[in-house]
Formats: structure tokens, C-alpha cells, sequence
């Protein structure tokens, strides 16, 4: 339950500080000693009408030790849908929830290992051509001796355009 209570409010310290600046979905992963996190293959523009996009949020442990807790999360504004897919749970796609940020946990994560998660995005039924959405992915971690952190928000633009446009 403490690790719970910790884990939150560290999200929430995190999903309440400012947001970082734009990158392009390129942009190395970084972050404070911890973890660090990236949305790899991420689209920077989808069109309207155009199905599923797959990318992957990518979080490595940075520090020397085992984590044995970490959550990745990712918050975002409308007007796009986003799935993970989640092995554990027979092999199905399912919802973020961009306003509540988390949306799975890992145990022992070693010094140096990285996870990958396949994740894909749509824009939403009524989305228009030139709106734009943003997603930002975090990650929250607490190491062997109770020490919680987060990583550092990376944040990503996507433009919506119109079905057939480049």
C-alpha cells in the first residue's frame, strides 16, 4: 500500500510540473538517474479516417540497482485513441486512458535493461484535419531502498490531416 501511495503522488508531482518542451519522435531517450523513457516510431502526423499507428514506449533503467517497481504511463490530448498491448492479459489491445496517465507496471527491472512496449494510436471518430493531439510519456520507479523518482516527461506532437493528405 505504501508503494501504491508513493507511486501516485509521484505521478501526480510529475503530471502537474510543467510540461517539457516538444520533441520529435526521434529524440533520444532521456532522463533523470532512474529511468529514462522515449515513444519510438511514433507518427508525427496522422490522417483523418486512416486506422491504427504502431510505436512502442521504451523505458530503461539508468541506475545501478534492480528496480522493482516501475510504471510506465502516458497522458495526452484529444482527438486520438491509444492502445497497448498487453501479453499478460492473453495477448489483447486495450484503452488508455490519457487522462489518468498509468497504464502498466514491471517488477525487477535490471541496471541497463530496457522494456518496450507495443502500443498504436488512431485519430478519434470527428476528429478534424489540422487539429493536433499531444501525448507525453513518463515512467515512475522506486528502487531496493524505498527511493521513488520519475522520469523525465518527453512530449510529442502529432498533427491531425486530411484522409489522403501527406
Amino acid at each position: 500500500m505504501q508503494l501504491r501511495c508513493a507511486l501516485t503522488a509521484v505521478l501526480a508531482t510529475a503530471l502537474l510540473a510543467p510540461a517539457a518542451l516538444l520533441t520529435t519522435p526521434a529524440a533520444a531517450a532521456t532522463g533523470t538517474p532512474g529511468v529514462s523513457t522515449a515513444l519510438l516510431d511514433l507518427p508525427r502526423t496522422v490522417a483523418v479516417g486512416s486506422g491504427w499507428h504502431g510505436f512502442a514506449e521504451f523505458v530503461r533503467n539508468t541506475t545501478d540497482g534492480t528496480l522493482p517497481a516501475v510504471t510506465l504511463s502516458l497522458t495526452g490530448t484529444a482527438p486520438v485513441t491509444v492502445q497497448f498491448f498487453d501479453n499478460a492479459a492473453g495477448g489483447t489491445w486495450h484503452t488508455v486512458d490519457l487522462h489518468k496517465g498509468r497504464f502498466i507496471s514491471y517488477a525487477d527491472l535490471m541496471p541497463g535493461e530496457y522494456l518496450s512496449k507495443p502500443m498504436r494510436l488512431k485519430p478519434t471518430p470527428g476528429a478534424e484535419p489540422g487539429g493536433r493531439a499531444t501525448l507525453t510519456a513518463l515512467a515512475t520507479f522506486c528502487d531496493d531502498h524505498g527511493t521513488c523518482g520519475v522520469s523525465t516527461p518527453q512530449s510529442y506532437a502529432i498533427k491531425i490531416t486530411a484522409k489522403g493528405a501527406r
